[in-house]
């Protein structure tokens, strides 16, 4: 009951009765920069295969256009046509660029972290301690071009915590094995 009596009742500090745990505040000033990590970047062969599918459905889309124009009989649509598909070819190259540019991960002695996007930014760290297994997975397109996808899932998710697409495959196998090393090392540390 005192026990209890503690958590409802906080004792003096002059009573002689003791806290069961300190819950002390923290400075986020004196906390280490993540911006210091050693972030990598993803393969250039992940931005070969993003502008060459942005050239595809541009092609796919322009040709679609015209022959429509063309069956439909409105010629006078055929500047807008290829203007349309251009432009769109044109912004997506730009996003390509920028997201492959901001696309990177880092490895830290306890955690690995994957941040991405330039206009909805987003980091995701993930604790080793917290890890359940990861997987390396490549399609026929990414194996095409020597690239896989990093999952790493922790415990009670059907889904990945984090993945990281547009690895080089030895890359990923590598952070693969180096991660399942740490998990091992963790576990070892808790026995």
């Amino acid at each position: 009951m005192d026990v209890l009596q503690g958590l409802i009742d906080p004792p003096d500090p002059g009573s002689g009765r003791e806290t069961i745990f300190d819950n002390l505040p923290i400075n986020p000033a004196s906390l280490p920069a993540l911006a210091n990590a050693d972030y990598h970047s993803l393969d250039p062969a992940w931005l070969r295969w993003q502008y060459r599918r942005n050239l595809i459905a541009s092609a796919v889309l322009l040709i679609s256009a015209l022959i429509v124009c063309f069956l439909v009989g409105w010629t006078q649509w055929i500047i807008p046509a290829v203007i349309l598909p251009a432009g769109l070819f044109v912004f997506a190259r730009t996003a390509i660029r920028k997201g492959y540019a901001a696309r990177r991960y880092a490895l830290r002695e306890r955690d690995i972290t994957y941040q991405r996007g330039w206009i909805w930014w987003s980091e995701t760290a993930v604790p080793f301690n917290r890890i359940q297994h990861c997987e390396i997975e490549q399609g026929p397109v990414a194996k095409w071009y020597g690239l896989a996808t990093l999952e790493v899932y922790s415990a009670g998710k059907n889904s990945s915590d984090l993945s990281i697409s547009g690895l080089e495959r030895e890359t990923a196998e590598r952070l693969k094995d180096f991660i399942l090393g740490r998990i091992q090392q963790e576990s070892d540390e808790e026995e």
